[in-house]
């Protein structure tokens, strides 16, 4: 699939890029699949999240009711290691993958980026959202629509995933695509100045403000933060973080993900061979 296959550009060989085909599936059967819940499900690798509107001595009881009992191995299998190889200078690779009848061509920029401190998922988001902003206005401007990029951020055992994507019609996807390219062979040798960082701290403040109004979606958000290995007030400082963020820092998470950057585009084999041809 499209996700796969630029994931599996960005992280090559390392596990956070492989995925399990419908051949190893037909393999595997009821035994190896509870030898592995058994090794997996123990309290070592879980984290529990209570968030809402609630007692915390009563929220404790509970939580002390259902999974007080909860016993289980402590060599459990270990988390995939963070370090990525990376690769070095070049431009970056770009992969395609058809889908017949595509009215649209879709481009997406991934990228894997090392998350060890709150600041760096802060630095992480801002660079999201200047690419994102960089993007959807040159879109706009040459497609004279309101064709928009959208950009996320993900965390995962040591490292955060960053992905600005964005659908074009053909008319445009060239221009679009020469500029996609050009943020993504750049990354980490273009500093901010002052006013370019206000703006992109403005807008991914402005979208984090609204991200998690619901319980549901911050107990996840919390948990994702733990397994990420980042501190539990991650979230409480993320905006005393994102302010005092500096140029210097979007520059080095920049430089981090050019290391692993990678290219996607999905739509018409003819419009991909225009765009990028084969050989």
């Amino acid at each position: 699939s499209f996700e796969r296959a630029v994931w599996s550009a960005v992280y090559g060989t390392h596990p956070f890029g492989r995925s399990v085909t419908p051949d190893v599936f037909d393999k595997a059967g009821a035994g190896d699949a509870q030898r592995f819940i058994d090794r997996a499900f123990v309290p070592a690798n879980a984290v529990l999240v209570v968030a809402g509107d609630l007692k915390l001595e009563e929220a404790q009881a509970v939580v002390a009711s259902y999974f007080g009992g909860w016993k289980g191995k402590a060599d459990g299998p270990a988390f995939a290691s963070a370090e990525l190889t990376g690769r070095g200078e070049g431009p970056v690779p770009v992969v395609k993958t058809a889908r017949a009848g595509a009215r649209q061509t879709e481009l997406k920029l991934a990228c894997a980026i090392p998350l060890k401190t709150p600041v760096d998922r802060a630095a992480a988001d801002v660079l999201a959202s200047r690419i994102d902003a960089r993007m959807s206005g040159f879109a706009r401007q040459v497609l004279g629509a309101s064709y928009g990029f959208r950009a996320r951020v993900t965390t995962r055992p040591g490292l955060a995933e960053l992905e600005v994507s964005g659908s074009v019609d053909s008319r445009g996807a060239a221009k679009v695509l020469a500029l996609l390219r050009s943020e993504a062979d750049n990354l980490g040798t273009r500093a901010l100045d002052a006013q370019q960082l206000g703006r992109a701290q403005w807008d991914t403040g402005l979208a984090a403000s609204t991200r998690y109004e619901s319980s549901e979606s911050l107990a996840r958000a919390l948990a994702r933060i733990r397994v990420a290995g980042l501190p539990a007030d991650t979230l409480e400082r993320y905006p005393k973080d994102l302010s005092e963020l500096t140029p210097a820092a979007v520059q080095a998470a920049a430089g981090q993900c050019r290391r692993t950057a990678a290219i996607g585009l999905l739509g018409e084999q003819a419009t991909l061979d225009r765009l990028v041809p084969s050989g």
